[in-house]
């Protein structure tokens, strides 16, 4: 599914880069310019954009934002584990003696 985003409008662009010219210039760099929220009909099972909706920065309201924050929290935590979980593998399978080339469960299991 394509997703079309808003367009920030002549205010938007205007307002924006005033009030976030006094954040430190790392936090402007990782700030979107437009964030999803979701809407009553957000299932939060699937990979479209259907219950989402998205809404400029400079038009976030702190319910907004928060309502963000809650829908992405759960995917940041999967995320984390399963890089440490990944993590944990790859150093497993370096201490078994994996190279660039191994297969790494083949390493674990003795083979590499």
């Amino acid at each position: 599914m394509t997703t079309i985003l808003p367009t920030p409008t002549s205010a938007d662009a205007e307002t924006a880069p005033r009030v976030l010219r006094n954040f430190p210039p790392t936090l402007r760099k990782c700030l979107p310019a437009v964030i999803d929220i979701p809407t009553e009909d957000y299932r939060g099972d699937d990979d479209d954009d259907d219950g989402l909706s998205f809404k400029p920065l400079a038009k976030v309201t702190l319910a907004d934002l928060d309502a963000h924050l809650r829908m992405v929290a759960p995917q940041l935590d999967l995320r984390l584990r399963r890089y440490q979980a990944l993590r944990q593998l790859r150093d497993l399978a370096v201490a078994n003696g994996a190279t660039a080339d191994s297969l790494v469960l083949a390493a674990l299991a003795g083979e590499a």
